[in-house]
């Protein structure tokens, strides 16, 4: 396993779970299902910087190992949505070993959606210290901007 990200604390690179909602209305808009729903745990999150998220995601063993065994072989067993709750227990894990990391977790987590639109599917998004939203594809280590998303449509659920 990669080292830990090692970011410096800022009390300015956190966001309340109020903000966080108005930030994903606000950047995702008409991607969102009238029944969205967003389900946090905690009250504030840490917005990541860009390059260690990146860091996190493209070393991320547990997909590396999985992508390589190949989707014919997994089917429903280990999908889209196995993916992406390993990816966001790697960012919790890191998280929890990172001491310099403010007493908050990543502004990370997982979304369901027609993504792209028509074909269900389970994803990863963050939110950056520049309150950029992103997509992240957890089977192929990719982040992919709000631009490239347009066929991205009816998301009913997210969690942080």
């Amino acid at each position: 396993m990669k080292p830990f990200l090692k970011p410096k604390a800022s009390s300015d690179k956190t966001i309340s779970q109020k903000e966080l909602k108005e930030q994903i209305s606000d950047q995702l808009g008409n991607r969102l299902s009238s029944k969205w729903c967003l389900h946090t745990a905690d009250t504030h999150f840490f917005l990541p910087n860009f390059s260690d998220a990146k860091t996190l995601i493209q070393n991320n063993s547990m997909v590396t190992l999985a992508s390589k065994e190949g989707a014919e072989k997994r089917g429903e067993a280990f999908d889209c949505d196995d993916f992406s709750l390993i990816l966001k227990a790697r960012f919790a894990y890191d998280n929890y070993k990172n001491l310099n990391n403010p007493n908050r977790p990543y502004c990370y987590g997982i979304v369901w959606g027609m993504l792209p639109f028509p074909f269900p599917h389970s994803m990863n998004w963050m939110l950056t210290d520049q309150k950029k939203f992103y997509f992240i594809e957890p089977q192929r280590e990719r982040i992919i901007s709000l631009e490239k998303t347009t066929n991205y449509r009816y998301i009913t659920f997210m969690m942080v």
